[in-house]
């Protein structure tokens, strides 16, 4: 599209709506509003739990653990701790659904439990997404960790997938959406006027 500004490519897009009508319409046709608001939201959640470990000389000493993470109708779920690799490995291999949109709610916490095995000079580099910018490019770039690329932006969004794969599993977090303290918010009212409103 030749444009050199703002205002020239408006005028070029207005242009381009004059000389095909029928093309316009015909798009706007084919993105109907059911089509749009059929997209299934898909609930991501974890869980972990408290263990105790006691050493022969009595001292002991509590650890936190992840045991469990839903996405959907998919689990990973073990009586053992959950390592990084088994979970980003259960992730990018769940059954790809483009229309599928995954939330979470207060996915911080899942995410510090899913990439704990991290070296800690690798999660520098996620937290501090300036760390990853390449002169020239205005997004950062992935974090690679075994085959896995993962991004991460706290408090919105978590993604991952594999490196030689087009798609990514993205998670997105929406406790800033229904848990405002400023405007008081919480997800309760939010999730009744939805239930009232379908």
């Amino acid at each position: 599209m030749p444009y050199k500004s703002v205002e020239k490519r408006h005028e070029y897009v207005r242009q381009w709506k004059k000389e095909h009508p029928t093309a316009t319409k015909l798009h706007a046709a084919t993105r109907s509003r059911k089509e749009i608001d059929t997209k299934p939201f898909v609930g991501v959640d974890g869980e972990g739990g408290n263990i105790f470990i006691c050493s022969p000389d009595g001292t002991v000493t509590k650890h936190h653990e992840y045991y469990l993470l839903r996405v959907g109708p998919h689990c990973l779920r073990s009586d053992r701790a959950l390592t990084s690799y088994q979970i980003l490995d259960f992730i990018t291999t769940l059954p790809y659904e483009k229309r599928n949109i995954y939330v979470s709610y207060y996915f911080d916490y899942d995410v510090t439990m899913i990439l704990r095995d991290l070296p800690l000079e690798r999660l520098d580099r996620l937290v501090h997404r300036e760390k990853r910018l390449t002169e020239g490019y205005y997004f950062p770039a992935k974090l690679s960790w075994h085959e896995f690329e993962i991004d991460y932006m706290p408090h919105k969004y978590f993604s991952v997938k594999r490196s030689k794969s087009q798609h990514s599993f993205i998670v997105h977090e929406t406790n800033p959406s229904f848990s405002n303290i400023q405007s008081g918010r919480s997800i309760k009212p939010a999730s009744i006027l939805w239930l009232f409103n379908n």
